[in-house]
């Protein structure tokens, strides 16, 4: 169901008193974006009346955020949405969230590889969207860094200008 299409039904059906939760545990990363911007979405339409994500999750004994098989999953989950779907839509989402859970994790060398691993698969999905500045501002904080980082050019073809 679209993401627009839900909130609606949610939003109809919803009285004073009513509460919808969801509780899995996915291998895909993906279902954890879906249900953090639809509870974006309910936010910026019911404000107050929509519990934070960790105040839902706390009677359950809390979110679990950034474990790097977590991360991993998020990565993974993009990288086929990128590459075998085109689904660019998605991958931004589920990249985004895999960018949010990354930084919760201590500095390390494997953390910013998988930061800069998000940002160039981010890059990517802005450039397929049309939203080229922020590709590469993405690509720029990478170059900051890391002044001689070359992208893999089995993933990114030189022709495609980085991306």
């Amino acid at each position: 169901m679209q993401l627009e299409a839900l909130v609606l039904a949610l939003l109809s059906a919803a009285s004073d008193r009513q509460a919808v939760v969801a509780v899995d545990r996915c291998d895909d990363g993906s279902p954890a974006a879906q249900v953090r911007q639809l509870r974006e979405e309910l936010s910026r339409r019911l404000g107050a009346a929509v519990q934070s994500e960790d105040e839902t999750a706390e009677a359950l004994g809390g979110v679990q955020r950034g474990s790097r098989a977590e991360i991993e999953r998020l990565i993974a989950s993009a990288r086929f949405d990128i590459f075998h779907q085109q689904a660019y839509d998605r991958a931004e989402r589920t990249l985004k969230t895999a960018l949010e859970d990354v930084w919760r994790l201590p500095p390390t060398e494997s953390r910013w590889r998988d930061i800069r691993d998000v940002r160039m698969m981010l890059a990517r999905v802005y450039t397929r969207l049309g939203k080229k500045p922020e590709a590469d501002a993405l690509i720029e904080g990478i170059l900051r860094v890391e002044p001689d980082f070359k992208p893999d050019p089995i993933l990114y073809a030189p022709s495609s200008g980085r991306t």
